[in-house]
């Protein structure tokens, strides 16, 4: 017999199984004759006569040393086979279900193709087979389930943040590190499972021979762009990420702040707050292996000066950019046709001609971004001045503004960055005015 394994079957049909952890170099011997027992032909009565012809062989076997997984036994006694996990490979040996995403980590590996028919085995040891040498054995379990079986819940198995997809639906992944010898498995339906309708799959990866994963992930920020200059500090920045086996996290930071985690991995995105100027928007991936990579964009906020337009009346009021030929009004057509080299260029609000009447004591509100100059242009054919305009703290300035609707004196006050209320056009007690005013604001 071999000194490093064992013979089954019957001559000339026999089969070679290697001792577990053996690998190397066998042999056995055997003799044939032609007719009679080759092994008693000096007996009397053996049937060999005296024309027989005999001769004798060796054979020598080479047990490959990478050969992980042996000695394959499931409870049902259907066929369970090995094989190397790559995309396209069998998932069964009884139906034609592929593996069409296999991480890194896991390809070029051994696996046992198993049975599906057996996805309802409640056994608990229903797989067994052999380790050659100490390996980290990972289960391949249906990702739908809601329970797991009590063998693969006993606290010995880690949950890994890999997945393996397949057509057969997606898998998830837990692994367990066994000394070389005999490994049992429970059935995939041992109590309590629930929720799994498919059959796992083993895997397994010698110890010390666990690939350590050095490639960094991959990422980009697709929006906002390099270089984009935006006039609102809200921003969502948008962008996907990538890794040879699987993220564990990506994380967003505005210039020094601190990175936080983003909505989603592959696909992600995070609403951030940016300041007014030059912003640094760094998004960072870092895979299971802790591998990171991590990519940056520069964008510039110039913030309107005003913003948060409100009228009392709910008229829409708009931002312009004063010079002449601009409008006055957002419901009639009156133009600016004379305006001082001191507000041409600056931001004013394009109000509606009908508020003309309105009398409340807080009417227009609007917010400036920064410390400012704010300037109203007031009809100037006003004889007493609205109260909120004849407070004491506004200042009339020796220019005008010249209209198609009639000429504007110009009073200025200075605000700091904030809420701004102005009272109504004709708020008492106002007489003379018959036009709406428009605002002006330098920094």
């Amino acid at each position: 017999p071999p000194a490093s394994g064992s013979l089954t079957g019957s001559a000339p049909a026999l089969f070679y199984i290697p001792n577990p952890g053996f690998w190397g170099s066998d042999s056995f011997s055997y003799t044939v004759t032609d007719r009679g027992d080759p092994d008693n032909c000096g007996a009397a009565g053996a049937g060999c006569a005296s024309a027989a012809t005999s001769f004798a062989a060796v054979v020598s076997i080479g047990v490959l040393s990478n050969v992980l997984i042996t000695n394959i036994a499931a409870g049902s006694g259907r066929t369970y086979q090995l094989g190397t996990l790559a995309v396209g490979e069998r998932l069964y040996t009884d139906r034609g279900r592929t593996f069409s995403v296999v991480p890194a980590l896991l390809t070029g590996q051994e696996y046992i193709r198993t049975a599906h028919r057996d996805r309802d085995r409640s056994n608990a040891n229903f797989l067994s087979f052999t380790l050659t040498q100490d390996a980290r054995v990972y289960v391949l379990y249906d990702d739908r389930v809601t329970t797991l079986p009590a063998w693969l819940d006993d606290g010995s198995w880690t949950l890994d943040p890999i997945t393996v997809d397949t057509t057969d639906g997606l898998r998830r992944v837990y692994h367990r590190d066994f000394l070389a010898g005999t490994v049992q498995l429970g059935g995939n339906a041992m109590s309590p499972m629930s929720g799994a309708r498919r059959n796992y799959n083993v895997v397994a990866i010698a110890a010390g021979s666990i690939p350590g994963d050095t490639t960094a992930p991959s990422i980009n920020i697709t929006t906002p762009t390099d270089g984009l200059v935006l006039t609102s500090v809200a921003v969502t920045v948008t962008g996907s990420a990538s890794d040879d086996n699987a993220l564990a996290r990506v994380e967003v930071q505005v210039n020094s702040g601190s990175f936080a985690t983003v909505s989603g991995t592959g696909s992600w995105s995070r609403d951030v707050s940016l300041v007014s100027g030059s912003n640094t928007i760094t998004a960072r991936a870092t895979d299971v292996f802790g591998n990171t990579a991590q990519v940056s964009v520069t964008v510039t906020v110039n913030l309107p000066l005003i913003t948060n337009i409100a009228a009392g009346s709910g008229r829409t009021y708009q931002l312009g950019t004063l010079a002449v030929g601009e409008r006055l009004y957002t419901d009639r057509g009156r133009t600016f046709s004379v305006v001082p080299a001191l507000l041409t260029g600056q931001e004013y609000i394009r109000t509606a001609h009908r508020d003309r009447d309105r009398s409340n004591a807080n009417f227009l509100s609007f917010t400036l971004t920064q410390d400012a100059r704010v300037y109203v242009l007031y009809d100037d054919r006003v004889t007493t001045l609205p109260a909120w305009l004849d407070d004491g703290s506004w200042t009339l300035d020796p220019i005008t503004v010249d209209t198609t609707d009639g000429l504007r004196r110009v009073y200025h006050r200075d605000y700091l960055a904030g809420t701004v209320q102005l009272g109504g056009n004709a708020m008492s007690p106002m007489s003379g005015a018959r036009r709406n005013y428009n605002v002006v604001a330098v920094p």
